[in-house]
């Protein structure tokens, strides 16, 4: 009976060892597939090891700035605190001083306007008529000197002079007399019909006679040079005097070949002596001497072609 207990236990035994050496042969392929998988992760734990370490030191640096940050946070508060009672200070001060001004009128009108324009009038022109005179008038006479030398002969004498001076004078006389002649004309039928009341009329009529003497000569000397065609090239000149000598609007109103040419135009001159005869009353020393110098230039160099 004993025996067979034994028996019994022992197949018993060998029954579990039998089970428990199968359990461990097929868990053993498990765990060597475990082990491989552990080994194969290895490599991936390292590196995610080195980025964790990188990214503590990454941290450690982020603190240590956080740090200097807060520190620079503290020092800024207490810089603010300081300003804002510096400000808190100064308003006090400046409510006192407010307090102290007296605010009558005069004062708060002062602070309301503190400029005031002034207007000083340098002329009076009682119609647009006055304006456009200078431009007007100093195209008449230029135009009546071209047609002039269209229909006098400039340069041929009706008899052959014994010299060229005589040459000379029997044409200068004609074209000298021609020209005081236009401009008193001129003057006149300005002043004494067209109703103009110029500053000074002795002023306007010198400036009259000096323009045409002056564009007489410019335009004889051209014809003498040139003959007919010198007449047209004038007529050109004056084409240019109309946008460039600044007669109907202020010359910075024109483009740049206007402006360029306006200080080498003889009319720019004769407008200028105008308006400061008629209207302005400045001093027009400055015209005429140009004026007077045109026509000295043009009147010796025929005179010298002729001799």
């Amino acid at each position: 009976m004993s025996y067979l207990l034994v028996r019994a236990s022992l197949q018993r035994v060998d029954l579990n060892l039998r089970l428990g050496a199968q359990q461990l042969d097929e868990n053993g392929n498990a765990l060597e597939e475990g082990a491989n998988s552990l080994a194969e992760g290895l490599p991936q734990i390292q590196d995610g090891l080195h980025s964790l370490n990188g990214g503590l030191n990454d941290l450690a640096d982020g603190a240590g700035q956080l740090n200097d940050g807060a520190h620079e946070l503290k020092d800024g508060s207490v810089q603010l605190v300081d300003g804002s009672q510096e400000l808190a200070d100064k308003l006090a001060e400046g409510a006192e001083e407010v307090r102290d001004i007296h605010s009558e009128d005069d004062n708060a009108g002062m602070f309301s306007a503190p400029t005031e324009l002034s207007e000083t009038q340098v002329s009076e022109l009682p119609n647009y008529g006055y304006g456009m005179a200078p431009y007007m008038m100093s195209v008449a006479l230029f135009i009546g000197a071209v047609i002039y030398c269209l229909l006098f002969p400039i340069k041929e004498p009706a008899e052959y002079p014994t010299s060229g001076i005589k040459w000379w004078l029997s044409k200068f006389s004609i074209h000298f007399l021609v020209s005081l002649l236009q401009a008193s004309v001129l003057v006149a039928v300005m002043v004494w019909i067209v109703g103009l009341e110029p500053q000074s009329v002795g002023a306007t009529l010198l400036v009259a006679l000096v323009t045409s003497i002056a564009f007489m000569a410019l335009i004889q000397f051209f014809n003498i040079l040139f003959g007919p065609p010198g007449s047209f090239m004038m007529l050109i000149l004056m084409i240019f005097q109309l946008g460039g000598a600044g007669g109907t609007f202020p010359i910075q109103l024109s483009n740049g070949f206007f402006q360029a040419i306006h200080p080498f135009l003889p009319m720019t001159y004769s407008i200028d002596a105008y308006r400061q005869a008629i209207t302005l009353g400045g001093s027009m020393v400055s015209d005429l001497l140009v004026l007077a110098g045109i026509f000295v230039v043009f009147t010796v160099v025929p005179l010298h072609i002729l001799l």
